[in-house]
């Protein structure tokens, strides 16, 4: 159907909502793929990932980290529904924090 949402399409719409400023973690899989193509990364320190030799699960702990050490910043985790449920107890740590 013509409703759905390239993911493509949803990474570059979010690099034009925040500017390019924001650091972007990715789980393991597609996604992150298709973050490292299509979000366009022009600052140092802005992409987190295993670059592929991590597991499932890296992106939202990563996330945390990168939030806890640059609190001035917006952190984006873009994950697959698989690796979000792998941490979904740190929901709590997000919470707490």
């Amino acid at each position: 159907p013509n409703d759905l949402i390239p993911p493509q399409a949803a990474i570059e719409k979010l690099f034009e909502v925040t500017k390019g400023e924001a650091i972007v973690s990715t789980g393991v899989g597609q996604h992150q793929m298709f973050a490292a193509q299509w979000y366009k990364f022009d600052q140092p320190r802005s992409w987190i990932t295993s670059g592929g030799l991590g597991s499932m699960g890296f992106g939202l702990p990563s996330a945390i980290g990168a939030a806890a050490a640059c609190p001035d910043r917006l952190v984006v985790d873009i994950d697959g529904d698989g690796s979000f449920v792998m941490n979904i107890q740190e929901l709590a740590t997000l919470f707490a924090e």
